[in-house]
């Protein structure tokens, strides 16, 4: 018998997966695993209004390369991301490491881009960067400021 699911992934999305029932177990339905899972609806964070100066640090790919540091502004912050005013244009094939503090914590997160866009003329630049690593303390320290900020 074919079966639709709703799935709700907590602070991710909603998914609809399509699989097939494999029988019942006293009050338990047992279903086939699926790779046929589509995101229906994503979950969006909500964004605090801040102004906290940052670094922003690309990843080498030799030991020879010189570290490259981009200053910026965090301007919205949210448990996952944060959005960032620079005058250097950050490329979607790199990775990153955002370096920021706030009151009695120092924040050195691995990120990535995952959206920009320019001022009209051409010299500051608004990037979306994708938290990717965060220790969990650190995941921790920024709920709380976040919550705090409300």
């Amino acid at each position: 018998m074919a079966l639709k699911i709703t799935i709700i992934r907590v602070n991710d999305g909603e998914y609809l997966a399509e699989t097939t029932c494999k029988g019942i177990e006293e009050d338990n339905i047992l279903i086939a695993m699926t790779d046929n899972l589509k995101r229906i609806r994503e979950f969006r964070h909500q964004y605090i209004n801040v102004m906290i100066p940052a670094v922003i640090i690309p990843e080498k790919f030799t030991e020879e390369e010189q570290e490259e540091k981009i200053e910026g502004t965090i301007f919205r912050l949210n448990e996952l991301e944060c959005e960032i005013r620079t005058d250097a244009v950050l490329s979607y094939n790199a990775k990153y490491t955002i370096l920021f503090d706030i009151p009695d914590f120092s924040f050195k997160i691995a990120s990535y881009l995952v959206a920009s866009r320019t001022v009209e003329n051409g010299k500051i630049y608004y990037s979306t960067m994708k938290f990717s690593e965060m220790s969990k303390a650190a995941s921790a320290v920024l709920k709380n400021f976040i919550v705090n900020q409300e």
